[in-house]
């Protein structure tokens, strides 16, 4: 009896779900953990005044701090949107790395079944992809220590990037 991957026929939608679903419950744990204040946690989020600032001075700070030397405007405001939604309750930062990394996840699915031509038959092995790079632990620090949020955000613009460019390259081939 061979094995063949044509008897898998799972939707696209289907995938999306089940690697969301066990990204955000391989990750689940994390939401009960603390900040880590003897890292970069005291300083960027802790005992950070400037998070959730909208105004002038805020967003300015935001675009010109050299804080802990990075660089990092978007991760700035997306931790101060978390300082907003949910104080300084670490589950809230943690809970919003988790749904960056499901949709990091989601989309790099979609990416890789376009590398491999978009068939039925290549929605197993780009999920299984998806999955490995996702739940590899060498992701753990990424989404489990908050301040890594830049890692999150910039995994996330580059697999949509990478999506969208690859749709538009199908759409209006040069």
């Amino acid at each position: 009896m061979r094995f063949s991957l044509k008897r898998f026929n799972l939707s696209v939608p289907v995938i999306g779900v089940v690697l969301g679903v066990g990204t955000f419950f391989f990750f689940s744990p994390i939401l009960s953990n603390d900040f880590v204040p003897l890292w970069d946690d005291a300083i960027n989020i802790i005992d950070n005044h400037w998070l959730g600032r909208f105004d002038v001075a805020g967003l300015w700070w935001t675009f010109a701090t050299p804080l802990a030397g990075h660089f990092q405007p978007l991760a700035w405001m997306s931790l101060s949107l978390d300082r907003v939604l949910w104080g300084l309750n670490p589950a809230g930062f943690h809970f919003t790395s988790i749904i960056l990394h499901v949709a990091s996840t989601v989309f790099l699915f979609l990416f890789l079944r376009g590398l491999l031509g978009a068939k039925s038959n290549s929605n197993i092995p780009a999920a299984l992809a998806a999955a490995l790079f996702s739940w590899h632990p060498q992701r753990i620090e990424s989404v489990a220590w908050a301040t890594e949020r830049r890692d999150q955000l910039s995994l996330l613009f580059m697999v949509i990037s990478a999506y969208y460019y690859q749709r538009a390259i199908r759409c209006n081939p040069v």
